[in-house]
């Protein structure tokens, strides 16, 4: 064999392994949720302090504190974590966190709004 016959194998062999461990690693779009977190953090360095935290959770897919607002943006896997223990973590950490509007998508995709102390039901629970 030669050396482009070699490559050819490598480039294929390369791109099934890619396509397995993409759907390995997805997260299913049902189990994702999106919480907003009001918090008191107002510097970088509380910035990366939460971040990085969140970032070792498990369940906690992603994270992004704007400081101008102060809310934190965290996807989770609702199936691994919760609300709860994402302000318990922040809390932990001595910064205040309120959860605020979320917006859930029910089955049809329709948007709906979830308020603190409101709860969104879906027909199929």
């Amino acid at each position: 064999m030669n050396k482009t016959s070699n490559l050819r194998i490598f480039a294929i062999a390369f791109a099934i392994i890619l396509l397995f461990a993409s759907k390995i690693f997805a997260v299913d779009n049902e189990k994702c949720s999106e919480l907003k977190i009001k918090t008191s953090a107002i510097s970088w360095e509380s910035k990366n302090i939460i971040e990085s935290n969140l970032s070792g959770m498990l369940g906690v897919i992603d994270s992004d504190l704007d400081l101008n607002s102060k809310i934190l943006t965290v996807k989770i896997n609702s199936e691994k974590t919760n609300c709860d223990n994402i302000l318990k973590s922040i809390r932990k950490l001595g910064y205040d966190a309120e959860q605020v509007c979320n917006d859930v998508k029910d089955n049809n995709g329709a948007d709906k709004t979830e308020k603190e102390g409101e709860k969104v039901h879906d027909s199929f629970e």
